[in-house]
C-alpha cells in the first residue's frame, strides 16, 4: 500500500489507517521483519531517552541509523534508499510502530534531507500557513482544531515538517489529531473528523472532505504559545514578534526530534537551519487566556491577522 504524507509517499508492509492512499513512485518504504535485527558495525550511540514508561535510543552505523523503543521493537532506517525496516518485539502494538515512522522515523529522514521539523501544528489561514508550537497541554492541536472548524484547511498535527525557502514551505502530513477529552467537548471535533476514538487521549481521523490541505502552502508565520491567565482587561489573544535570535533558539526549543536524542552534530545543523526559518518567516509569542469562553474571539483574532491582502480594484478591473 502507498500512502501520501509529508508531501512524499510511503509504501509499507504495515497498514496506516489514518493516512491517504495515493499512487505513483515512493519515495519511503517501510518493511516489517520477523528475523532479529542484524549485527551493526561501528555503531556509535547518539543518544538515549526516558519519555514515561518509555526508553529509546538512536544509534549511527555504516548502513544508516538504528532507533529502538523498548515496547516496539528496532527501526533500521537507511537513508540513502529512504527505507525502514521494522523488526518487533513480541506483541509489539502495530499503532505504537505507526506513531514512530511517521514521528521520529520519517522526522530524520526528513530532517536528513533537508527539512526543519517542528513538535507543533498547522493550518491554512488564507493564503498561507500558521503553526503553532509550545509544551504539551498548551494548546496547539486546540487552536488548530479550532481554526480547522471555522474555515481554514489542517495541514499537520504533531509534526510541521519545515522545507526552508525561499519560499518556506510546509507540506500535508497526517490527517488525523490527539485531543483532549475537554478540547472534543468544547469543539465540533466530530463534525470534522469521521473517526473519534476515545483513549486517554482522543484520536480523531478521517477528516470529512475539503478539509485537509492538498498542497504545500508558504509558512506565513509561527507561534509559541504562551497560556495566561484570563481577566476582563485582557484582549483575547495578544502577539509579540521575537527578535532573530531569540526566534531561532525557540524554535530549536520545539523541534521534533530533541538534542539528547539525535546527538549534538544533527542538533547543530538543525539550529543552523532554525535560523534560516527565523529569517525568513516572522516568529512570535502568542499570549492566549486560558478560557473556553475566548476560544472564538482568538479563532477570529488570527484568522484576522492571516487574511490576504488585497489592492483596490481600478476601474474595469477587479481588486486583487
Amino acid at each position: 500500500m502507498q500512502y501520501a504524507v509529508y508531501g512524499g509517499t510511503l509504501r509499507s508492509e504495515l497498514p496506516f489507517p489514518e493516512l491517504p492512499t495515493t499512487t505513483g513512485s515512493s519515495n519511503w518504504l517501510l518493511e516489517v521483519r520477523r528475523d532479529a535485527p542484524p549485527v551493526t558495525n561501528q555503531a556509535v550511540q547518539l543518544g538515549h531517552r526516558r519519555v514515561g514508561v518509555e526508553e529509546y535510543t538512536l544509534l549511527r552505523h555504516q548502513a544508516g541509523y538504528r532507533l529502538t523503543y523498548q515496547h516496539a521493537g528496532t527501526f533500521d532506517i537507511t537513508p540513502a534508499t529512504g527505507t525502514i525496516r521494522w523488526h518487533p518485539i513480541a506483541d509489539a502494538p502495530p499503532e505504537l510502530a505507526r506513531a514512530i515512522v511517521l514521528g521520529p522515523a520519517l522526522a530524520l529522514l526528513l530532517e536528513l534531507d533537508g527539512r526543519f521539523c517542528l513538535h507543533g501544528s498547522c493550518v491554512v489561514a488564507g493564503a498561507e500557513a500558521i503553526a503553532f508550537v509550545g509544551p504539551k497541554h498548551f494548546g496547539k492541536s486546540t487552536l488548530s482544531l479550532a481554526l480547522t472548524a471555522a474555515g481554514c484547511r489542517f495541514v499537520s498535527d504533531d509534526t510541521v515538517a519545515i522545507e526552508p525557502g525561499p519560499p518556506t514551505r510546509v507540506h500535508p502530513a497526517v490527517p488525523s489529531m490527539r485531543l483532549w477529552n475537554d478540547t472534543v467537548e468544547n469543539l465540533p471535533a466530530g463534525a470534522l473528523f469521521g473517526s473519534i476514538e476515545r483513549g486517554i487521549k482522543v484520536t480523531a481521523s478521517g477528516l470529512a472532505p475539503g478539509v485537509l490541505a492538498d498542497r504545500p502552502a508558504r509558512l506565513g508565520a509561527i507561534y509559541e504559545i504562551v497560556p495566561v491567565l484570563d481577566g476582563a482587561d485582557r484582549a483575547p489573544v495578544e502577539r509579540r514578534r521575537l527578535g532573530a535570535a531569540a526566534a531561532a533558539v525557540a524554535l530549536s526549543h520545539h523541534r521534533k526530534l530533541p538534542d539528547d536524542l539525535v546527538g549534538l552534530e544533527h542538533a547543530a545543523a538543525q539550529l543552523r537551519r532554525a535560523v534560516s526559518v527565523a529569517a525568513s518567516v516572522p516568529v512570535w509569542q502568542l499570549m492566549v487566556p486560558r478560557s473556553w469562553a475566548r476560544i472564538d474571539d482568538v479563532v477570529e483574532t488570527l484568522i484576522a491577522w492571516h487574511q490576504p491582502v488585497r489592492s483596490p480594484a481600478t476601474p474595469g478591473q477587479p481588486a486583487q
